[in-house]
């Protein structure tokens, strides 16, 4: 049978392998939700370059010019979403990583550690930036590819 000391050691031995877990855990989870961000991000960002430097280079009438701006403006509202999405998701990584060592300390205290909540609203938040990002893209490459369409 175990001393009251050697339980101890395992109880401290076994807290320090759930933090690490923990870590270990929110630290993939926070790699894998910025990355396709930055992704976005560099789509968007080199698909305005490559417009606007198109567009300097060539002249186009007015209509098409409507298309080229709705194009731009779309593709800055995603850059801007993809930003707003990558810091809410570094905020919310360092609120998770809190979270868990707050249930786990629960645990060990012998609480309950439903009782500790995490507000849903923030990731919420980072998904919806996301959404945004992502159909903004999507209409500022389909309003690009329809302006120089009708360049050719």
């Amino acid at each position: 049978m175990k001393n009251k000391r050697s339980e101890e050691l395992d109880k401290e031995k076994n807290l320090e392998v759930l933090h690490d877990r923990a870590r270990q855990v929110e630290d993939f989870r926070f790699k894998l939700s910025t990355s396709f961000d930055k992704y976005l991000l560099t789509f968007a960002t080199g698909s305005l370059y490559l417009s606007v430097n198109f567009s300097a280079t060539h002249g186009a009438h007015f209509q098409k010019n409507c298309l080229l701006a709705t194009g731009w403006i779309a593709l800055i509202v995603a850059i801007i979403a993809s930003l707003i999405s990558i810091y809410l998701s570094s905020l919310v990584h360092e609120i998770g990583l809190d979270f868990v060592f707050r249930q786990i300390t629960a645990i060990v205290e012998g609480e309950d550690p439903d009782k500790i909540k995490m507000n849903p609203l923030w990731n919420i938040a980072i998904h919806s930036f996301t959404l945004i990002s992502m159909a903004a893209f999507i209409i500022g490459i389909v309003a690009s590819a329809a302006f120089y369409y009708k360049m050719l």
